[in-house]
């Protein structure tokens, strides 16, 4: 990241032979959603390679703003994620896909690089970010690259074990663990490997360790600085309690969606005074009626500003 709206991409052009010149090249460099084998979602930018001198380089830099990008794909982590402050690495990634495509002595060629990351408290179940996929037909799926210590696998919309191959079309969730006692800031960078057609797709996934609570209300603490704090238990089989801040008295809305965005239910419309407060979620619709089983969001917004959670939601 650039800054809190930009993302920078950078290519570098080696020519590793030591005795001679590369040839002029031109292409251009495209984003695509969190995923596999997905369609251009918009264009980078366009790029001229001059001539390199042999055992040199050449660097390109495009500095895009998250408005022309794709969304993040959704991440579920455990209890929510760390509490509000908590100092776990900041998610400052933007994950997504890059398609390259150059002409290399007349002939087109194209590179995707997909990435994403994901903070994983140890011992304290997975960690899960959205995956998408546009293979038409079953594509096999294997995990390559893990680290000792690390679990991941493909579980679906529902949080079910992924089958193997995958449906075409199949959308769900990457799910990574790592074993209680592992220190926090270990990386482990591993790829997810998909086949479409005898073609391959490989999604690359950093995860990042960090110690945060999974259960109960941070103690006292200073100020009410704006945000969900905590979210628990989570995951939920009912009832679960979501704690937040204002800074000052204000009219708040809390919304809970489902993936696809739609809102199902309302926790709070109205004006709330300033500090730590608490809301209690029955894992019931609007109507009253039990929702399914699977990941949902918590949206809290007052003001210019928004806060979002993800809750788990077992049956």
């Amino acid at each position: 990241m650039v800054n809190a709206s930009e993302v920078r991409f950078h290519l570098r052009w080696a020519n590793h032979d030591p005795e001679t010149a590369s040839q002029p090249t031109s292409g251009t460099l495209n984003s695509q959603e969190f995923g596999a084998f997905l369609p251009d979602f918009g264009p980078i930018g366009v790029f001229n390679v001059p001539v390199i001198e042999p055992e040199s380089f050449f660097d390109v830099f495009f500095d895009v703003p998250l408005s022309a990008l794709p969304p993040p794909p959704a991440k579920v982590l455990p209890n929510g994620g760390p509490p509000l402050g908590w100092p776990c690495p900041r998610d400052t990634v933007w994950a997504g896909n890059v398609d390259v495509l150059w002409d290399s002595l007349g002939a087109p060629v194209h590179v995707n690089r997909h990435f994403g990351n994901l903070l994983v408290n140890p011992g304290m179940g997975p960690s899960m970010v959205h995956v998408v996929t546009n293979c038409a037909v079953p594509a096999p799926w294997a995990i390559v690259g893990l680290c000792n210590g690390f679990n991941a696998t493909l579980v679906n919309e529902n949080l079910t074990p992924a089958p193997n191959p995958l449906p075409p079309g199949w959308t769900g969730f990457i799910a990574v663990s790592a074993l209680a006692g592992t220190p926090t800031g270990v990386v482990c960078c591993f790829n997810v490997v998909l086949t479409c057609n005898g073609v391959p797709g490989v999604i690359q996934v950093c995860a990042i360790t960090c110690v945060w609570p999974t259960s109960g209300v941070p103690g006292e603490e200073t100020g009410a600085d704006f945000g969900i704090r905590t979210i628990a238990p989570n995951p939920t089989t009912g009832n679960t309690t979501v704690t937040f801040g204002l800074p000052r008295r204000a009219a708040v809305r809390m919304d809970v969606m489902d993936v696809s965005g739609k809102r199902v239910r309302t926790l709070i419309a109205g004006e709330r005074s300033a500090g730590i407060q608490t809301v209690v979620w029955d894992g019931r619709a609007e109507s009253g009626a039990p929702l399914r089983a699977g990941v949902y969001f918590l949206s809290l917004k007052t003001g210019g500003h928004t806060a979002n959670r993800t809750i788990i939601l077992l049956r």
